[in-house]
């Protein structure tokens, strides 16, 4: 299935991960072992309030986030304050 933020990235298809979705688990269109060395080329972060508090889950969606291609594309629903300031300190 095309994600509708597909056609934002520079190549008009890319590999999407979508993490959070309020408790859903991290979903990829690509996984990892067919993208190789790339990272996915858009991530959407979508977390629960829950989700925003959880110290673990912003880390791994900052790392998730920071893993993105070079010319991708992360979006990032509600943040909050916790996750704003971790995808700063990854240059997000």
């Amino acid at each position: 299935m095309i994600s509708p933020l597909e056609p934002l990235h520079p190549d008009g298809r890319a590999a999407v991960v979508v993490h959070g979705a309020a408790g859903a688990p991290a979903l990829e269109s690509a996984p990892a072992s067919a993208r190789g060395d790339s990272g996915p080329g858009v991530v959407v972060l979508a977390p629960s309030r829950a989700e925003r508090r959880r110290a673990e889950w912003v880390a791994e969606a900052a790392r998730l986030a920071a893993s993105v291609d070079r010319d991708g594309l992360v979006v990032a629903a509600r943040p909050g304050r916790r996750l704003g300031a971790q995808l700063a300190r990854c240059g997000l």
